[in-house]
């Protein structure tokens, strides 16, 4: 099984909060929580405030307190989530 196959990128205003390959990644969106992994279908989505999950195997859930913004899931298994706010709360 392969592991760590989606490439994570997490931008404030002024500064890169996060680059990193994981295995999966949940946030808050208006439509309720959204878990992302290898090969998601393409979206683009707003994401609120609360906290975002990434997980590896052989680790524990990091999480990272949020803002809330934006959220592009392209191909290839990349996701880039722009905070809202130049520093996370």
């Amino acid at each position: 099984m392969k592991i760590e196959n989606l490439k994570l990128s997490i931008y404030s205003i002024n500064q890169t909060l996060f680059e990193g390959n994981v295995e999966r990644v949940t946030l808050p969106t208006p439509q309720g929580q959204i878990t992302i992994l290898e090969n998601h279908i393409p979206l683009i989505t707003l994401a609120q405030a609360g906290q975002i999950l990434y997980y590896n195997p052989g680790t524990d859930w990091q999480q990272i307190p949020f803002s809330g913004g934006i959220v592009e899931i392209r191909p290839g298994s990349e996701v880039i989530i722009l905070a809202r706010e130049k520093e996370m709360k």
